[in-house]
């Protein structure tokens, strides 16, 4: 079995996945903000391993500190981030080794599970419909 963010899956394309994690990282990345907030501090660790503040990520967005703490908070909350007090300052680095292998994972049983031209589809099992 493969491990899959926390979970484990079967190898095939009937794998079973936690669909409350995926959403919340998929939700989490899919709003502007909370991107541009993810690929800044992800550019901030390639360049020298460094974490962001609160106040660092709201010049960077535009955005008002209370709504990059709400922002953060969320791509914590679905394991994107990690938080490091530090002193009277929270410094977000990425919550990377995770994530990755997450994505890997769902990129490689959509590659399982697409046919490609000429490929037939797997017949389904007792009790799927074909669709």
């Amino acid at each position: 079995m493969v491990q899959l963010y926390g979970m484990k899956k079967k190898s095939s394309c009937c794998s079973y996945f936690n669909y409350d994690k995926l959403s919340a990282v998929f939700k989490a990345l899919s709003d502007p903000h909370r991107l541009a907030m993810f690929n800044y501090i992800c550019r901030c660790h390639l360049k020298g391993a460094r974490n962001c503040n609160v106040s660092e990520l709201s010049t960077c967005c535009d955005v008002d500190l209370s709504g990059v703490s709400r922002h953060l908070g969320t791509l914590k909350d679905a394991g994107i981030l990690k938080a490091i007090k530090l002193g009277k300052e929270v410094h977000y680095s990425l919550e990377g080794k995770d994530l990755a292998k997450t994505l890997r994972d769902l990129a490689d049983l959509v590659d399982q599970c697409s046919c490609q031209e000429g490929d037939e589809h797997p017949k389904p099992t007792k009790g799927e419909k074909n669709e």
